[in-house]
Order: C-alpha cells, then sequence, then structure tokens
C-alpha cells in the first residue's frame, strides 16, 4: 500500500492511498487507517452500507458494490463517485456511498423522477427527463433545469421545470418588472446597464465584464460579487471597483498596502496587495482575517501632487481637477480641464464630471464619456467633446 500527501498540507489526516495502484481511500492517515472516504485496511469494515459491500472492480478501483444494481462508489475527496452497471459516472459527491440521490450532492444513479418523467442520461447527467426537451436534474440541494440543451433555470421546485426562478422552462418571462428580456436567455436593467443570463444567474457590466455571480435577474443581491456600487456600499476609505486579480467587483482600499475584498456568500474574501491574504473575513475591509490587517507603520502614499481624501477614498489635487486610483502596483491619473471634477463615475469607472452633463474615462489613448447614463460617445477629449462626442454628447 502507497499513501501520498495531498500537496500544499501538513496534516495528518490528509493522505490518499493505493493498493495495487488503485485507490482505497482519502483523507486518511500515512499507514493507510482512519479513512474518511474509503477502506485500505482489512479490519475497517464500516465504511459501505445498506446493502452495499466492499469490493474491487477490476481496472476502476475499490469501493462500496450493490450487486443487485452493479451500483458502485468509489472513494474521492469529496465522499464518494458513484457508477452504475455501465461504468457511467451516475452520482458525485455522494457522502453516503450508496449513489442514491439523497445521498449525493450531484445527480442520482437510481430513478429519482416523478411519474410523468423518464429518468435518463443526457450530456453526462442523470435525470429527469419530459420527452419534449426539458431535462431536470438534482445538483447541490437544488434542482437545474435545461431546455433543449440550454440551462433555463435553477433552483426549480420540482423536476418539471415549475418555480418563479424556472419561467423560462415553461415559456413564461423570468425578467423583473425594471428589466428588458434578451430573448429566452436573460434580462438587460437599463438603469444600471447590466446583463444577467438564466444559465447560472451571473450578471455582467456594460463593459462586459462578469460582475456577479448567483444574482437576481436585474443584478441585485448577488451572493458572489455586487454589480453597482450601491450594492456594494464600500466603507469609508475604500471604492468600488473592478478587482483584478481575482476578476470580482468589490471594494479597494487607498492605503499601502492595498486590502482588496469581493463578496463571497456569507463572508468576504480579501487581498493584501493582491496577494490572498484571506477567504472568510467579516467585511470589505479584511477584518476578522489576521493576514488581511495592515500594521500601524503603514501608510497611505499618495501620488506626488494628490492627498488621500478620506470621504471618497481617491488621491485628489487641492482643486479636485486630478485624481488617482491604484491599478494593482501602479497608479493611474488624470487630469481634467479647470472647471471639471475627478470623481467616481460609477460601476468602477474613474474620471472627469463636467459641466456639459458628460463624464469622460479614459480608455486606450482617448475618452469614452456618458450622458444621462448612457454612452454618448468614444474618442473624445476628456472634456466631453471630440470624437463623437461632437454628435452624440450635446
Amino acid at each position: 500500500m502507497k499513501c501520498v500527501r495531498w500537496m500544499g498540507s501538513d496534516q495528518d489526516n490528509t493522505y490518499s492511498c493505493y493498493k495495487n495502484n488503485l485507490l482505497c481511500g482519502t483523507w486518511c492517515t500515512n499507514d493507510g487507517k482512519n479513512c474518511q472516504y474509503g477502506e485500505c485496511i482489512q479490519e475497517e469494515t464500516d465504511f459501505c452500507v445498506d446493502n452495499m459491500i466492499w469490493s474491487q472492480v477490476k481496472d476502476f478501483g475499490y469501493g462500496c458494490l450493490n450487486e443487485l444494481s452493479g451500483v458502485f462508489c468509489i472513494p474521492d475527496g469529496y465522499g464518494s463517485a458513484c457508477y452504475n452497471n455501465q461504468k457511467l459516472l451516475c452520482g458525485k459527491n455522494c457522502y453516503t456511498p450508496n449513489g442514491t440521490v439523497n445521498s449525493c450532492a450531484h445527480y442520482g444513479c437510481y430513478d429519482y423522477c416523478p411519474d410523468g418523467l423518464t429518468y435518463t442520461r443526457q450530456n453526462s447527467i442523470y435525470g429527469c427527463s419530459n420527452g419534449n426537451g426539458l431535462f431536470c436534474y438534482h445538483y447541490d440541494k437544488t434542482i437545474i433545469c435545461q431546455l433543449n440543451n440550454t440551462q433555463c433555470g435553477r433552483g426549480c421546485t420540482d423536476y418539471f421545470g415549475n418555480g418563479d426562478k424556472c419561467k423560462p422552462c415553461r415559456g413564461e418571462n423570468a425578467c423583473p418588472e425594471n428589466t428588458t428580456p434578451l430573448s429566452t436567455t436573460g434580462c438587460y436593467n437599463p438603469s444600471s446597464h447590466i446583463t444577467c443570463e438564466f444559465q447560472y444567474s451571473w450578471c455582467y457590466d456594460e463593459n462586459h465584464y462578469r460582475c456577479g455571480a448567483e444574482c437576481q435577474m436585474d443584478g441585485n443581491e448577488c451572493k458572489t460579487g455586487a454589480c453597482t456600487k450601491e450594492e456594494a456600499n464600500c466603507p469609508a476609505g475604500t471604492r468600488y471597483t473592478y478587482i483584478q486579480p481575482p476578476k470580482q467587483y468589490g471594494c479597494v482600499s487607498n492605503t499601502n498596502p492595498i486590502i482588496a475584498c469581493y463578496k463571497s456568500g456569507d463572508s468576504f474574501t480579501c487581498y493584501k496587495d493582491w496577494t490572498l491574504c484571506g477567504s472568510n473575513c467579516t467585511d470589505y475591509t479584511g477584518a476578522g482575517c489576521s493576514d488581511c490587517q495592515i500594521k500601524d507603520d503603514e501608510i497611505i502614499i499618495c501620488p506626488e501632487g494628490t492627498s488621500y481624501q478620506p470621504t471618497t477614498g481617491l488621491c485628489t489635487s487641492p482643486d479636485t481637477t486630478m485624481g488617482c486610483v491604484q491599478n494593482n502596483a501602479s497608479w493611474d491619473c488624470i487630469t481634467c480641464a479647470i472647471g471639471s471634477t475627478y470623481g467616481d463615475l460609477g460601476n468602477g469607472k474613474y474620471g472627469c464630471i463636467n459641466d456639459n452633463g458628460t463624464k469622460c474615462y479614459p480608455e486606450n489613448d482617448t475618452f469614452t464619456c456618458i450622458k444621462n447614463g448612457v454612452i454618448c460617445g468614444t474618442g473624445c477629449l476628456e472634456t466631453g467633446t471630440g470624437g463623437s462626442c461632437n454628435n452624440g454628447c450635446v
């Protein structure tokens, strides 16, 4: 028997063990004992349950076999992976190694479909088909449905595609009143310029950057990320912007070192000088994560000619015509025309707020300008003139 420790782990029970070059257990001690998933020692025989017996399938692995149905579950890092008598994966992340839908986080190896639906395999997934293009399956304590091989709902109330979150599966409009339907793919919010897709419930900003995951279809209440400055509600001393890495919208400090955090479920994931420092922090400042705290001698250092403004979290000149924001390890600085003001334009954009009603931000070597919430010109000057602004922004 050979046991190999998982890369990057120094705990005693983090070994994967093999017999005859076949995986027999994970989360084991280095002698193959006390495996959380699987059995590598003959005396340890309590892993299999119900009508399953510990067995070896040639060239496949050790696991729990149901001799009647042929379902076979082998241990992996997330419980067990279960296969049917055709050796096709039918259940994933099964914390009880029997392949039933109640024990597997994903799918199920036995018919779990209600009357009127057929248990079948589609796109390597076992689920329920109505025979007319609708296919629904069990996934991570919820139900996902596809219509003609395209996801139409997540969080359906049953395998018939019912529920408010699965209206597209039934040919109904699922977009909120303040949004515009985009064919059958998603919704567009004209007030925030956010586009959300039914598949995965991901939302994107006007620049096609993903701003949130598992959101409402108007771009609000995202479980991961935040699609608007208002939803993020960044605390004083931080600013709302796109963070790369990790390609999420969140709040970034104007401190040295930088603290950048984004919402992830009920907690926050944070970076210090663009290196991960905590994944279970309590707010956008990195609170609750010791490695994300700034030492007393770490102070804010703005570029020459600017100073830190605690109320906005920006570095600006005394007359506010010049401003800078930190972009990874460098500073992006803009000088606006006299009478204009440098500031936050929303959705992670910073630039010049002009008295002609335009708001212009740098893009490549020119400026893109917005008026009344809509892009009115490109290739412009910072004043909202020149380029296509002469026609679109007047």
